[in-house]
């Protein structure tokens, strides 16, 4: 019953948009256009065996929808996906909204907004601390692309604008649990799990599968909703804000499960998801002078669920379960970085720093994924903007491992792009970046809009 009704809800806010811009911009420009995607990723020799991996065809159309009144904005973004390779159905469609969103202006000052989308806070251009109400497709990151990449919500935002600040209270009604990779994918990041097992009698047993748990989730009420009031504004050359959430944590935290048995060689894990609520508090600065920009974004979070190094082991003489221990702590994080515009030689470049504190007398306690990294962008525009060269640098604090992604795109017109990319990473097999060496897959993508 609550699922459904949770289901029912969410279909309600995701449709507002398209009910009000049914209704409202009667005298509304409207726009009706799409974007098709096409992305080859061939399979490049690397000394694995060419077999381990197939090349990847996939292509994605994208419907978009704008109107614009004086009083009234809507968008929407629906995407449709079909990829072939790797085990994938070549007859599988995915749809999915990747952006439905409605903008009432009730007065100058005051903005209703309601639908699919995600909300932008911070400063930092790459990876921010501040983004406590989405959760982020790690999948981008693995790829080496730039940033996290934010699932979109159904969400309702009251805005207050003034002459220098701006208000904005931000309503989650829903938890949702977030996309999690494929532990067959080539971007699972298998590094976070042992690979042997070894008995108190002395015999080492192998991992043999790795699985996610099902899980329902919890009946929701109002208590339940997520909360976020961020406001900011501008004082100078300095731009801030700040920033507080309390609701569900969308970076869920799954507590590994061990299923040993003394009869076979193998053993396997399953993963369980531990939801948990936090409360945070973040601010974010930016200052500008002619060509460099210096920003910083600062954020403290309370109840973040977390495992441990240590795991419980029980059971018989032939089986034996083992269950990872949790941790709740506080964490800090930070994003501090800089801009530098070059006009003169038509290129940018983003230098930035980015790193995670656990408070707890506790050692075991595990810090999470890309937790201490050092990135950075050069973004060259070459031929009067008809072409451009950028390589994204991701460099892990924590091991010394790292990712770097060469990129070169060519615009011949506003509606025809080709870009052609290679992510080349290093390290260690039980690095963070180190992991997917093996991997080596270029990606040329074409897109058309009309």
């Amino acid at each position: 019953m609550h699922r459904r009704n949770r289901q029912y809800v969410k279909t309600i806010l995701t449709v507002v948009g398209i009910a009000l811009g049914s209704v409202f911009p009667l005298n509304a420009e409207t726009f009706l256009g799409g974007v098709w995607e096409g992305i080859y990723q061939p399979r490049l020799p690397d000394g694995e065996p060419v077999s381990s991996m197939s090349s990847i065809l996939s292509q994605e159309f994208r419907l978009q929808m704008s109107a614009y009144a004086a009083d009234f904005t809507f968008f929407s973004d629906i995407a449709f996906k079909n990829t072939v390779g790797d085990d994938h159905d070549p007859q599988d469609v995915q749809v999915s909204i990747d952006l439905l969103e409605a903008e009432l202006y009730l007065t100058p000052t005051f903005i209703v907004k309601a639908g699919k989308f995600t909300t932008s806070l911070g400063s930092a251009y790459l990876f921010s601390p501040l983004q406590f109400m989405h959760a982020a497709d790690m999948a981008a990151i693995f790829n080496g692309s730039a940033g996290q990449v934010l699932a979109p919500d159904e969400l309702l935002q009251l805005s207050l604008l003034t002459e220098n600040i701006i208000m904005r209270l931000t309503i989650d009604p829903f938890y949702t649990l977030p996309a999690t990779i494929d532990p067959q994918s080539e971007w699972f990041p298998a590094n976070q799990f042992p690979r042997v097992f070894a008995t108190a009698g002395g015999l080492e047993k192998t991992l043999g599968s790795i699985s996610y748990e099902s899980y329902d989730l919890p009946p929701q009420g109002f208590d339940d909703f997520g909360l976020q009031l961020d406001i900011s504004g501008t004082a100078g050359l300095l731009d801030w804000g700040l920033v507080g959430y309390y609701g569900y944590d969308p970076q869920t935290a799954y507590q590994v499960h061990v299923d040993v048995q003394n009869n076979a060689n193998e053993f396997s894990i399953s993963l369980a998801p531990v939801p948990g609520k936090i409360a945070a508090l973040g601010s974010s600065a930016t200052a500008v002078w002619d060509s460099l920009t210096l920003y910083c974004d600062l954020a403290f979070t309370w109840g973040k669920i977390l495992g441990t190094d240590w795991i419980t082991l029980a059971g018989s003489l032939l089986v034996f379960e083992g269950v990872q221990t949790m941790a709740e702590v506080p964490l800090f994080s930070y994003a501090a970085g800089t801009v530098l515009d070059m006009p003169e030689l038509s290129s940018l470049l983003i230098l930035e720093i980015t790193d995670k504190v656990i408070f707890s007398e506790d050692a075991s306690v595990q810090m999470p994924l890309f937790s201490r990294l050092f990135s950075g962008i050069l973004r060259t525009d070459l031929f009067d903007y008809t072409a451009s060269a950028q390589t994204t640098m991701i460099f892990s604090l924590e091991d010394g491992s790292g990712v770097i992604y060469p990129q070169f795109s060519w615009l011949p017109s506003a509606e025809f792009s080709l870009s052609v990319a290679i992510p080349f990473f290093w390290g260690n097999y039980s690095d963070e970046f180190g992991q997917y060496g093996r991997v080596f897959r270029a990606a040329v993508t074409g897109t058309l809009r009309f």
